[in-house]
């Protein structure tokens, strides 16, 4: 047999004259079904270990974004003035270290059974490797061998797209809670604020005309600010830009009392029946008693406490965001 020696691939130089003489000898003697018997081997084999070099940048890929996030959690979830931003920012990050470390399990096992199919291949082939060189050599043991490498290359192909979308969808949250943080960062500069101590040494008006404040702010037209003996349960009634009516029932203590159900039952009376609201809320800078948010809840009524009122009047944060429509 003579090779060329321009050809893509050509024998090795071996330093031992015996080792080349015994290999010139063998591939001069190697016929067509031991060298496609080799072929096959050598191509079984470079396709398990491309599965497996897959698998390991998956992992290493997995384990380096699982290691950042929870460093950036023990970093930076720790700081913070408790916005919604920081809580919202802490939940969102903890769910998608979850994912991480859950893909990251699943990842390791994959990675194992392709270590596991690549050690059988390599070191027992299925067959006496030897004997793939002594004429017609069933093959089925090395077959079922390197068949089991489709189904870890096609998991890894579904964990790689799973993982590509979920990261998308958690780059996309951070960016919208960056956005919300940087609104609500404008907003404290510019003094839009005002400090939950300030609110409780307020008269009862004055609380309802800073609710109106706050809601024109937040881009709400608002219709009527201040409640009286004929407001029918309403101290404002706003429009939101999409030009849905919001009806607020300000309920000021200089306590920090709860607020009871009677409160509720009259502004549900007359909020959807009367001023026509689509979003019914219920503010103070106390709480609410137990019966009142067993009530609130069947009947669809926002109830902001004293936390979310500091959220939207200390923190700056829009009462969209408030009430969990952004």
């Amino acid at each position: 047999m003579i090779i060329d020696s321009k050809a893509a691939v050509v024998p090795p130089r071996y330093e031992s004259r015996d080792l080349r003489t015994w290999m010139g000898d063998r591939i001069g003697k190697a016929a067509p079904d031991d060298l496609l018997a080799a072929w096959l081997l050598v191509s079984e084999s470079s396709f398990v270990r491309a599965i497996h070099g897959h698998l390991d940048q998956h992992v290493a890929r997995l384990r380096h974004e699982h290691s950042e996030i929870l460093r950036r959690l023990e970093h930076d979830g720790t700081d913070g003035d408790g916005t919604s931003f920081t809580q919202q920012w802490r939940e969102t990050s903890r769910a998608w270290a979850y994912f991480l470390e859950t893909e990251l399990r699943a990842a390791r096992i994959r990675t194992d059974e392709a270590r596991h199919v690549w050690s059988r291949l390599t070191e027992d082939f299925g067959v006496d490797p030897v004997s793939l060189y002594g004429g017609a050599t069933p093959r089925s043991g090395s077959t079922a061998v390197v068949e089991e490498g489709p189904a870890l290359f096609q998991a890894y192909e579904r964990a790689e797209r799973r993982l590509a979308r979920r990261r998308t969808e958690y780059h996309d949250a951070i960016h919208e809670l960056a956005l919300a943080e940087d609104l609500r960062m404008t907003r404290v500069h510019k003094g839009e604020v005002v400090a939950l101590a300030d609110i409780d040494r307020m008269a009862h008006h004055e609380f309802e005309r800073l609710a109106a404040v706050l809601m024109r702010r937040d881009g709400y037209r608002v219709e009527r600010a201040g409640g009286g003996p004929g407001d029918l349960g309403a101290d404002i009634v706003a429009t939101d830009p999409d030009g849905r009516i919001v009806v607020i029932q300000c309920k000021h203590t200089r306590r920090q009392a709860s607020v009871g159900s009677p409160e509720l039952q009259r502004l549900n009376g007359t909020a959807r029946p009367v001023h026509g609201a689509e979003t019914v809320i219920a503010l103070t800078n106390g709480s609410f008693s137990r019966p009142a948010i067993a009530f609130a809840r069947n009947q669809h009524i926002h109830l902001m406490r004293r936390d979310e009122l500091r959220r939207w009047a200390s923190h700056g944060e829009p009462l969209d965001t408030i009430l969990g429509r952004k």
